[in-house]
């Protein structure tokens, strides 16, 4: 019976990863013999040589840009070779809740992020509030919850007063980490 349960627990862990995202982990270790560093405020996803081929860095929430629903914030995120998808995948999971740059995203991480919350049904989509005191006077989605209060400038600079349609003002997060799970099985991490 313990046999059983842990077996059907392996299925539902691999089940939680995101078909793209598990071919991009063999991908990595088949063809570039890589490995991820998880660092305390940064992923690199690396070939067999050391070379980065994609990175996220993040910050804390620490009250700069509001509470955020408590969610780390992106500060730099590049990639090549098709791995950035892994890297935020392994950022999301390592935090435990992800939210973009607060002051400018590109077009392609902005696509990114209405990917994560409009297709990705293996992920939490929380939406953030605007910061009360905001420049342009938006109204609060939540006025009572100052939990959720975050700065919007690249989702209002974008969408004006229909800022919270686009993903720039979602945290994303996970259930567990099966990415990094996979990854430890798989001996292709180092914390």
């Amino acid at each position: 019976m313990k046999l059983l349960r842990e077996y059907i627990r392996q299925l539902l862990t691999e089940s939680a990863i995101h078909p793209r995202i598990m071919s991009m982990i063999d991908r990595l270790e088949n063809e570039e013999g890589g490995k991820v560093k998880i660092n305390r405020y940064q992923v690199l996803v690396r070939d067999y040589q050391g070379k980065t081929l994609a990175q996220v860095s993040f910050d804390p929430t620490d009250g700069m840009y509001g509470k955020c629903s408590g969610a780390s914030i992106v500060s730099i995120a590049e990639a090549q070779g098709g791995y950035g998808p892994l890297a935020y995948d392994i950022a999301i999971e390592a935090t435990g809740g992800l939210t973009s740059d607060r002051t400018q995203v590109s077009d392609e991480a902005e696509a990114v992020w209405d990917y994560y919350t409009n297709y990705r049904k293996d992920v939490q989509v929380q939406q953030l509030d605007i910061d009360k005191y905001n420049r342009d006077n938006l109204d609060q989605l939540t006025p009572e919850d100052k939990s959720d209060d975050c700065e919007q400038l690249p989702a209002v600079s974008k969408y004006g007063p229909n800022w919270d349609d686009t993903g720039l003002s979602k945290k994303i997060s996970k259930l567990g980490t099966p990415v990094i799970d996979e990854l430890r099985k798989r001996g292709m991490i180092k914390e």
